[in-house]
């Protein structure tokens, strides 16, 4: 019981040294402001930004649980010992890691690219 505490607890310290300076590093983030003829186009923009953040947080969110399923998934393999349904487990939950990753860097480069094109 121990030796999986400590592996859970060396895993989300593993974690939160990895992610760390995304979050340090959103302080210094500035979005230019440009300036809007009137005051319903001003609205429109921040709600625009406040859609494109929380779409940016769950896109994060996604990856994050992504990067966890393929950790998991590597664990499975060291621990499978050559058990044929284990390692078609561990194969399944790292096919779904990958795509899970992909998918959530290709949502975070459209929305960005999009964002970029309409403001």
């Amino acid at each position: 019981m121990k030796k999986n505490i400590k592996k859970i607890a060396s895993t989300f310290f593993l974690l939160s040294i990895l992610t760390s300076p995304l979050l340090v590093s959103a302080q210094f983030i500035v979005e230019e402001e440009r300036e809007v003829p009137s005051t319903f186009a001003q609205q429109g923009l921040k709600t625009l930004n406040t859609t494109i953040g929380a779409i940016n947080i769950f896109l994060g969110i996604f990856f994050l649980v992504s990067i966890i399923g393929l950790i998991v998934a590597g664990i499975r393999f060291i621990i499978a010992g050559g058990s044929e349904s284990m390692l078609n487990s561990a194969r399944k939950i790292s096919i779904a890691s990958v795509v899970g990753i992909i998918s959530s860097l290709i949502g975070y480069l459209l929305i960005n690219t999009i964002k970029h094109f309409i403001i």
